[in-house]
Protein backbone atom coordinates (compact mmCIF):
# COMPACT_ATOMS: atom_id res chain seq x y z
CA UNK A 1 0.00 0.00 0.00
CA UNK A 2 2.53 2.46 1.09
CA UNK A 3 4.68 1.54 -2.44
CA UNK A 4 1.47 2.48 -4.40
CA UNK A 5 1.50 5.54 -2.80
CA UNK A 6 4.91 6.62 -3.07
CA UNK A 7 4.36 6.17 -7.03
CA UNK A 8 1.48 8.16 -7.30
CA UNK A 9 3.01 10.72 -5.69
CA UNK A 10 6.64 10.49 -8.01
CA UNK A 11 4.13 10.64 -10.68
CA UNK A 12 2.70 13.52 -9.78
CA UNK A 13 5.57 15.05 -9.29
CA UNK A 14 6.93 13.91 -12.98
CA UNK A 15 3.32 15.62 -14.07
CA UNK A 16 3.70 18.60 -12.96
CA UNK A 17 7.54 18.82 -13.72
CA UNK A 18 6.73 17.87 -17.19
CA UNK A 19 3.88 20.64 -17.12
CA UNK A 20 7.08 23.40 -15.77
CA UNK A 21 9.16 22.63 -18.91
CA UNK A 22 6.09 22.43 -21.59
CA UNK A 23 5.68 25.97 -20.71
CA UNK A 24 9.42 26.86 -21.18
CA UNK A 25 10.04 25.11 -24.15
CA UNK A 26 6.76 26.64 -25.70
CA UNK A 27 7.95 29.82 -24.64
CA UNK A 28 11.05 29.00 -26.15
CA UNK A 29 10.14 28.04 -29.50
CA UNK A 30 7.57 30.69 -30.09
CA UNK A 31 10.56 32.93 -29.14
CA UNK A 32 12.87 32.07 -31.60
CA UNK A 33 9.68 31.71 -34.06
CA UNK A 34 8.38 35.23 -33.60
CA UNK A 35 12.31 36.29 -33.53
CA UNK A 36 13.38 34.53 -36.85
CA UNK A 37 10.35 36.40 -38.55
CA UNK A 38 11.71 39.43 -37.35
CA UNK A 39 15.14 39.25 -38.61
CA UNK A 40 13.48 37.74 -41.64
CA UNK A 41 11.59 41.05 -41.79
CA UNK A 42 14.86 43.30 -41.63
CA UNK A 43 16.35 41.34 -44.52
CA UNK A 44 13.63 42.49 -46.27
CA UNK A 45 14.02 45.92 -44.88
CA UNK A 46 17.98 46.16 -46.09
CA UNK A 47 17.10 44.82 -49.70
CA UNK A 48 14.43 48.01 -50.13
CA UNK A 49 17.11 50.38 -48.78
CA UNK A 50 19.79 49.05 -50.96
CA UNK A 51 17.31 48.68 -54.08
CA UNK A 52 16.21 52.41 -53.02
CA UNK A 53 19.92 53.51 -52.72
CA UNK A 54 20.54 51.43 -56.10
CA UNK A 55 17.61 53.78 -57.81
CA UNK A 56 19.06 56.67 -56.20
CA UNK A 57 22.13 56.75 -57.60
CA UNK A 58 21.05 55.99 -61.18
CA UNK A 59 22.01 59.85 -63.60
CA UNK A 60 18.03 60.17 -64.03
CA UNK A 61 16.79 59.22 -60.74
CA UNK A 62 14.36 61.69 -58.70
CA UNK A 63 13.15 61.39 -55.50
CA UNK A 64 9.86 59.98 -56.61
CA UNK A 65 11.35 56.99 -58.21
CA UNK A 66 13.33 56.45 -55.52
CA UNK A 67 10.13 56.09 -52.51
CA UNK A 68 7.89 54.61 -55.37
CA UNK A 69 10.79 52.06 -56.11
CA UNK A 70 10.90 51.53 -52.15
CA UNK A 71 7.05 51.59 -51.59
CA UNK A 72 6.33 48.88 -54.07
CA UNK A 73 8.86 46.27 -52.44
CA UNK A 74 7.12 47.33 -49.47
CA UNK A 75 3.47 46.67 -50.38
CA UNK A 76 4.60 43.50 -52.46
CA UNK A 77 6.24 42.62 -48.76
CA UNK A 78 2.83 43.55 -46.92
CA UNK A 79 5.15 46.05 -44.78
CA UNK A 80 3.17 49.20 -44.16
CA UNK A 81 3.52 52.69 -42.51
CA UNK A 82 7.14 52.30 -43.34
CA UNK A 83 9.30 55.56 -44.05
CA UNK A 84 12.30 56.08 -46.42
CA UNK A 85 14.51 58.94 -45.80
CA UNK A 86 17.14 59.81 -48.43
CA UNK A 87 20.22 61.65 -47.14
CA UNK A 88 20.68 64.15 -50.03
CA UNK A 89 17.63 66.93 -50.15
CA UNK A 90 17.50 66.19 -54.16
CA UNK A 91 19.15 63.21 -55.88
CA UNK A 92 18.52 65.17 -59.29
CA UNK A 93 21.03 67.95 -57.78
CA UNK A 94 24.02 65.11 -56.75
CA UNK A 95 27.62 64.86 -58.50
CA UNK A 96 28.35 62.30 -59.93
CA UNK A 97 30.63 60.19 -57.15
CA UNK A 98 28.90 62.16 -53.67
CA UNK A 99 27.22 59.35 -51.31
CA UNK A 100 23.62 58.96 -51.39
CA UNK A 101 22.06 57.21 -47.94
CA UNK A 102 18.37 55.79 -48.22
CA UNK A 103 16.75 54.60 -45.07
CA UNK A 104 13.86 52.63 -44.88
CA UNK A 105 12.15 52.29 -40.93
CA UNK A 106 8.92 50.47 -40.01
CA UNK A 107 7.29 49.90 -36.56
CA UNK A 108 7.63 46.88 -35.22
CA UNK A 109 4.52 46.49 -34.33
CA UNK A 110 3.38 46.58 -38.31
CA UNK A 111 5.99 43.27 -39.09
CA UNK A 112 5.59 41.54 -36.06
CA UNK A 113 4.43 37.70 -36.15
CA UNK A 114 2.39 36.74 -33.22
CA UNK A 115 2.95 40.09 -31.43
CA UNK A 116 4.18 38.28 -27.78
CA UNK A 117 4.45 40.81 -25.27
CA UNK A 118 6.97 39.18 -22.76
CA UNK A 119 9.38 39.03 -25.15
CA UNK A 120 11.16 42.27 -25.93
CA UNK A 121 12.20 43.51 -29.19
CA UNK A 122 13.12 46.96 -31.04
CA UNK A 123 10.15 49.55 -31.47
CA UNK A 124 11.18 50.43 -35.45
CA UNK A 125 13.12 48.18 -37.70
CA UNK A 126 15.91 50.37 -39.72
CA UNK A 127 17.87 49.66 -42.45
CA UNK A 128 19.84 51.93 -44.18
CA UNK A 129 21.89 51.57 -48.16
CA UNK A 130 24.99 53.89 -48.97
CA UNK A 131 26.21 54.48 -52.45
CA UNK A 132 28.00 56.41 -54.92
CA UNK A 133 26.16 58.60 -57.44
CA UNK A 134 26.79 57.59 -61.06
CA UNK A 135 27.89 60.11 -63.64
CA UNK A 136 26.05 60.72 -66.66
Amino acid sequence: MAAMKRRQRASGMALVELALIIIVLVLLTFGAMEYGWLFFRLQQLTNAAWTGARTAILPDATNAGVESTVDALMAAWDMYGHTTTISVGDVTLVEPGAIVQVTVSVPTANVQLMGLSILPRPTTLRASASMAKEGP
